[in-house]
């Protein structure tokens, strides 16, 4: 009997235990997730696997939040503002600019500057040369081009054809044409040294039609002294001849003995 009623106490004791463990558990406060928040998490959750580590850190963040420009994130020791660096990355004026650009080193843009000027004298050079040269320049002017390390092709060398051939003929016609040519190939600020080499070519040319001119004009000046048909030469010939019959007496003769 007294064995019973120790087994009815232990197992009413049990009994009183499990049902204050009981009690405890359900009476102890748990955290509640809003509808809201969980809206929040899973439009959170799939730019966390997008961004990386660096977002997960921030995903939590209210909107307000995200626009505020002042939020700095330490990126390999450098700092730097999150909302200047998406639009950095999203800006369509970024965009605009061609990709070259903004790959190229401090030494490449020194580089593609100093093509840029070489373009632009050789240019004006040859342009020089077409100016000057008028009729006697056949066709444009040539160029050779060089890659800049933007992509785009500089003029670094250039040549005009311009006609240095004298005028068959027609010696007046070759100085004139000399001094155009001259006058051509010193035409550009620098002349090169084949510039000087045209204008040389030029200035002999010149010197040879001058000579020829000279002489056609001393030969026109003797053929009209000395032509058949000259009337002082007949005038002369004329007197000549009157005056030696006058000197012969009649029956006089000239011997060549006693």
């Amino acid at each position: 009997m007294r064995m019973f009623t120790s087994i009815n106490n232990f197992t009413a004791s049990l009994a009183g235990t499990l049902f204050n463990s009981l009690e405890t558990l359900h009476s102890s406060p748990r955290p509640i997730q809003t509808a809201s928040q969980e809206a929040a998490t899973r439009q959170t959750s799939p730019k966390s696997d997008e961004q990386g580590p660096e977002y997960s850190s921030a995903a939590t963040m209210t909107d307000a939040q995200k626009d505020t420009p002042s939020l700095k994130v330490a990126t390999s020791g450098k700092t730097e503002d999150r909302q200047d660096k998406k639009d950095n990355e999203t800006s369509p004026k970024n965009e605009s600019v061609p990709k070259s650009e903004q790959e190229l080193t401090l030494e490449q843009k020194q580089i593609v500057r100093e093509l840029q000027q070489r373009d632009q004298e050789v240019r004006s050079h040859e342009q020089a040369h077409i100016s000057a040269g008028g009729p006697h320049v056949h066709g444009g002017a040539s160029y050779s081009y060089e890659d800049g390390p933007d992509g785009k092709q500089y003029a670094t060398g250039g040549s005009v054809n311009i006609d240095t051939s004298p005028v068959p003929g027609n010696p007046e016609a070759t100085l004139e044409k000399a001094q155009i040519v001259r006058k051509a190939a010193l035409a550009p600020a620098t002349p090169s040294a084949q510039d000087q080499k045209v204008a040389s070519e030029a200035t002999q040319m010149e010197s040879e039609a001058r000579q020829d001119i000279t002489e056609d004009k001393n030969r026109e000046e003797k053929t009209e002294q000395n032509g058949p048909d000259a009337p002082n030469q007949r005038f002369a010939r004329a007197a000549q001849a009157y005056s030696f019959s006058e000197l012969q007496l009649p029956g006089s003769f000239l011997s060549s003995c006693c």
